[in-house]
């Protein structure tokens, strides 16, 4: 992949993050944190089914892409499968609509029921549109694809404002599913060939069986993924409520900067080894990645705290204690950055049954730590939880990867994570107090990760 794409690809996680530390703001100023907090909810159900819905296949796709002539095929047996399945789910969930409203949202009403089941079709075909943008290397198009959501839910939010609608929170979830649906089925379209011949292709009912054997696994490391980036959430809403959630919500997507390194990374990083592989190329070179990786993760950190006081001059009084829980809410993007430099051998010998064990045994962590601190902390508790189940995840990741396929020298990229996660916590309950020493750890550290990728560059 030539510089030129990489970048391209780089314009929509880049531009979708500038563009969310905008929109993050304005919400928070024109809704209140109880709406912004039930949005959370609603988020967090549209990950879980997208990800346990998915069947693994998408996976499968990525995989697949580069090695089968019939890339169609290849989209109708990875995308309908689950696509059907939801559908059928939803259709029986809506038979049970005024209980599941009473249990989830009981001030809202039917139609906000409705709403959200049509934001859950989009968010899981939005997926399949994404990745087939991606892996027909359409940079530009996959980045604008990231874009355009924002772009217009920036303009909704205008029309809002001059409207003097009453700001709650079913336009809130309007709004998001407005932005979403729109480019989403404007790429259906634009792509409409690919879709007209995947829906004339057959099955290969083999070839299906063999990519849901390759696929399942991946469904209970999805599970434990989706528990680890939610499940916080969730305690936050029945140990604390919704005001309390919208605050952790606003400290966690402030927290989503650290998504440009994430989607950069993992969008080029699949095809680049998977091609290595094919090429027969030096695989050892991925150690290398992984070493640089750490660096680059420990100076975000840094680089969070140094600059975190900079947050309460963007929202509201009530999202004060925003900026002592963003630099920890980074550990779930960028722990999971680093994982990925490590977890490619567990794919390359498509032995995922270990992708699926390191996610049960860090989202085991992840629950026992918010049963035990959310009750206690709130939101500092679920940020915690959340921080320590990721490098538990990336330890599992690596070693498991190690296990299965190539081994490297690995404790200082242990070391550095470890120390790192020690003054993220520390952080969370003393930066309050001791800002002064927060700046001058954050500078010292910045400093010491600088020279020591410069020794490392000229080495």
């Amino acid at each position: 992949m030539d510089v030129k794409k990489i970048l391209s690809f780089s314009i929509g996680p880049i531009g979708a993050a500038g563009l969310g530390l905008i929109t993050v703001p304005i919400v928070t100023w024109l809704f209140s944190a109880e709406s912004i907090g039930k949005m959370s909810l609603v988020l967090v159900i549209a990950s879980f089914f997208n990800l346990f819905f998915t069947l693994g296949l998408d996976q499968a796709y990525v995989r697949e892409y580069y090695e089968v002539k019939d890339k169609p095929l290849l989209l109708k047996m990875t995308f309908f499968p689950g696509f059907i399945a939801l559908s059928i789910v939803l259709i029986i969930l809506c038979f049970f609509s005024s209980y599941l409203i009473s249990f989830t949202f009981p001030t809202e009403k039917k139609d906000v029921f409705i709403i959200t089941i049509l934001y859950f079709i989009t968010v899981f075909l939005n997926r399949f549109v994404g990745l087939t943008l991606r892996m027909q290397g359409k940079a530009l198009a996959y980045s604008f694809c990231q874009l355009f959501p924002k772009l217009l839910l920036i303009f909704i939010l205008i029309i809002y404002v001059s409207l003097s609608i009453n700001l709650v929170f079913k336009y809130l979830l309007i709004a998001n599913f407005i932005s979403l649906s729109t480019i989403t089925f404007i790429y259906v379209w634009i792509n409409r060939q690919e879709w007209r011949l995947a829906l004339k292709s057959t099955i290969d009912r083999k070839e299906l069986k063999s990519m849901l054997k390759f696929g399942s696994p991946l469904i209970l490391a999805s599970l434990s993924f989706w528990g680890m980036t939610s499940l916080d959430r969730l305690f936050l809403r029945f140990y604390a409520g919704f005001d309390e959630l919208g605050v952790y919500t606003v400290a966690v997507s402030f927290a989503g900067i650290a998504m440009i390194l994430q989607s950069v990374f993992s969008t080029i990083w699949s095809p680049i080894v998977y091609k290595w592989v094919a090429e027969g190329e030096d695989l050892t070179r991925v150690f290398t990645v992984t070493e640089w990786m750490a660096i680059i993760v420990c100076l975000f950190f840094s680089l969070a705290g140094l600059f975190s006081w900079v947050i309460p001059l963007l929202l509201p009084e009530e999202f004060e204690s925003v900026q002592y829980l963003f630099v920890i809410c980074l550990a779930y993007p960028l722990f999971y950055t680093l994982s990925e430099t490590t977890v490619v051998g567990i794919n390359i010998t498509k032995k995922t049954r270990y992708a699926m064990y390191a996610g049960l045994i860090a989202l085991f962590v992840n629950i026992l730590l918010n049963f035990i601190l959310v009750p206690i902390f709130e939101s500092k508790g679920a940020a915690i939880s959340t921080a320590v189940s990721f490098w538990i995840f990336f330890i599992c990741r690596t070693e498991f990867s190690c296990y299965v396929w190539l081994s490297f020298t690995r404790y200082k990229v242990y070391m550095a994570t470890s120390f790192i996660l020690l003054m993220l916590i520390l952080f969370v309950f003393y930066a309050a107090d001791y800002p002064n020493y927060t700046i001058a750890i954050s500078i010292t550290l910045i400093v010491f990760l600088l020279s020591y990728g410069l020794k490392k560059l000229n080495a």
